[in-house]
């Protein structure tokens, strides 16, 4: 660091010398987005944005008095924070994310809470992710995440999944009201006022919603068994020679993508040889 701070600093210097409108914000941005990147792709803790560059951070390819670093954020989209919404039936239980947007210089502090009404749902559980904490004992009818972000969490990410059951009459609704208590950027700049958030909703259906029914992961042809011709089926939708009926019971790699790989692990199951699959996907044969 003690060679890095005067590069850095001087580039810095560079750049309002050109540029002294530029705000600390922009100065961090440019730094970040000329730099070249090392070890692991993007922003690692051994080497943060990379190495100084001073003559791409000064780069005005355009010569239209912006450097090409701050071309395509002079005008950046504003935070988003939002919920979903579903309708379930009476008595079913659903998960909902809680999810973030957010760009350069990225989110690093936030408090959000969720009101819903529980007279119309119950809140089971809530799973956050990563650096996020939930805490479901605010108050009744709030949830609040609540958490750190260190490097600061740029672009789109899942902060909580929080599951409800429909405990109220058919018809009725609670709207999932998603409040921002702090939420701050890496520059210490408070984005609430800024931030467009979008609250969810869970109705209750009038008329029950007929489930799909459950399809055991690997039963392409929907017989309720997982077999050789379900991996023959496969191949054959590979080489497209038909798609069978139940065709996304072969992703059984869960990779949203059915392939040979599908096919192969299909077989290793119906040979009793061990299948590897990801955390979190369902083993071949049972209904995830």
């Amino acid at each position: 660091t003690s060679m890095a701070t005067p590069h850095v600093a001087a580039t810095a210097a560079l750049l309002l010398s050109e540029h002294p409108d530029l705000t600390l914000s922009e100065i961090r941005e440019v730094l970040r987005c000329s730099a070249l990147d090392l070890g692991l792709p993007g922003y690692d803790e051994q080497f943060g944005a990379g190495l100084v560059q001073a003559a791409d951070a000064l780069s005005d390819t355009d010569l239209d008095g912006t450097v090409d670093c701050l071309d395509d954020t002079l005008d950046p989209l504003p935070p988003l924070v939002g919920i979903e919404s579903v309708t379930i039936n009476e008595g079913a239980e659903v998960t909902v994310s809680l999810s973030v947007e957010v760009g350069p210089p990225g989110l690093s502090a936030f408090s959000i809470g969720i009101g819903f009404d529980p007279d119309v749902v119950e809140l089971l559980s809530c799973d956050e992710f990563g650096f996020a904490l939930c805490n479901t004992e605010v108050a009744p009818g709030v949830a609040r995440v609540t958490g750190i972000a260190i490097p600061s969490l740029e672009g789109p990410a899942v902060l909580a999944d929080l599951t409800f059951r429909a405990v109220g009459e058919p018809g009725s609704a609670s709207t999932l009201d998603v409040q921002l208590i702090d939420f701050t950027d890496d520059d210490l700049e408070d984005l609430v006022l800024t931030t467009v958030v979008t609250d969810g909703e869970i109705a209750i259906a009038d008329i029950p919603i007929e489930e799909p029914p459950l399809i055991p992961s690997g039963d392409v042809d929907c017989d309720d068994d997982v077999d050789s011709v379900d991996a023959l089926f496969v191949l054959k939708f590979l080489a497209s020679m038909g798609e069978p009926d139940c065709i996304v019971a072969g992703d059984v790699d869960c990779d949203t993508d059915v392939d040979a790989v599908d096919a192969l692990k299909i077989i290793q199951h119906v040979a009793n040889i061990p299948v590897t699959l990801p955390l979190g996907c369902p083993p071949i044969g049972s209904v995830g």
